[in-house]
């Protein structure tokens, strides 16, 4: 209440445990305000758990009970199913015209320590054993994402752990987190040819961040090295790409929320109110104002479609009735 009724700009980021809060409260911060355009930006942080440890955790956690959930995520959260990336995936499916972006480098040492972390204090083996494993279970999870059209990626040729809140956001490219110095001579120019062709393909971070929060403008992967197919990836070593990195582009249009809002609701409603309502328990106790009113305004537009149809089929069978008694 203490905001402007619809916001100009609204980002919603973090990194490290951070970046799993951005993608999982990002279903729900998408749907409880208003803005023109919106980005979604995950720093440093997968969810790459050993096995079905995951599920398990958050089962563990309560998230099932809290309003992140809708009726069927928390149905299959009870069931031990849920993972973060299911609500990262809902977002991107219920919000088409907001970016999600992701920061990530290449052998993130802190997140393949703690996925062995978990797996040894768990009982179960790890996944991630090397840089090579790492990277592999990092373009699998990418791949996922890129069914969407409205995500976009930045991998970084380093082992560091979150760019965001650290001064080498504003000098790391898609390359490394420092700065190249070329020196003089025959050797400098040629490392000063190299680097404008890398200049002209591949921004910096921060610049590719400043993008990605401007309407109307093309966003894009970003990711230097090798581009591999997938069954090379385990054997690719800790630089190189997915070969389908340099087709992820997307351009976001000046959007308002209500483009998307009416349809998002109408489907809160069939997932989250219906099954209430068949067994008694219809509530909006956890529905803000602005749900209850787009909902309330789909129903009634439901109402009118169907109270039409049935005067236009009430018309047409006294037309026939009239016909074949007159006959």
């Amino acid at each position: 209440e203490n905001l402007r009724p619809r916001l100009e700009s609204l980002v919603i980021g973090g990194c490290s445990a951070g970046s799993l809060a951005a993608q999982m409260w990002a279903p729900l911060l998408l749907g409880s305000f208003w803005y023109s355009h919106a980005v979604i930006l995950a720093d440093s942080y997968l969810d790459l758990f050993p096995g079905r440890t995951q599920e398990r955790i958050l089962l563990d956690l309560g998230i099932c009970d809290t309003p992140l959930l809708s009726e069927l995520r928390r149905a299959q959260c009870f069931r031990g199913n849920l993972t973060a990336h299911d609500l990262f995936e809902d977002a991107m499916a219920a919000y088409p015209t907001v970016t999600f972006a992701q920061v990530n480098s290449k052998y993130d040492k802190t997140q393949r320590y703690f996925h062995q972390a978990v797996a040894y204090t768990s009982g179960v083996l790890p996944d991630i054993t090397n840089g090579s494993t790492y990277l592999a279970a990092v373009n699998r999870r990418l791949r996922s994402f890129k069914r969407y059209p409205n995500y976009v990626s930045f991998l970084v040729n380093g082992g560091q752990h979150c760019y965001t809140p650290f001064a080498d956001f504003y000098t790391t490219t898609a390359n490394g987190t420092a700065a190249i110095s070329c020196g003089d001579g025959p050797a400098g120019h040629l490392c000063r040819a190299r680097q404008k062709v890398f200049n002209a393909h591949h921004m910096k971070l921060v610049d590719w961040v400043h993008n990605l929060l401007l309407p109307r403008t093309v966003k894009h992967s970003d990711c230097y090295g090798k581009k591999l197919s997938a069954d090379k990836w385990t054997l690719g070593g800790i630089a190189y790409c997915d070969e389908g990195d340099e087709r992820q582009r997307y351009r976001d249009s000046d959007h308002s929320r209500q483009q998307d809002f009416g349809r998002v609701a109408l489907q809160k409603w069939v997932f989250d109110a219906v099954p209430d309502f068949l067994t008694g328990r219809l509530t909006f106790v956890h529905w803000s104002g602005p749900h209850v009113a787009a909902t309330a305004m789909g129903i009634a537009c439901a109402m009118v479609v169907m109270a039409l149809a049935a005067i236009t089929m009430r018309q047409r069978r006294l037309q026939w009735l009239g016909s074949h008694t007159a006959s």
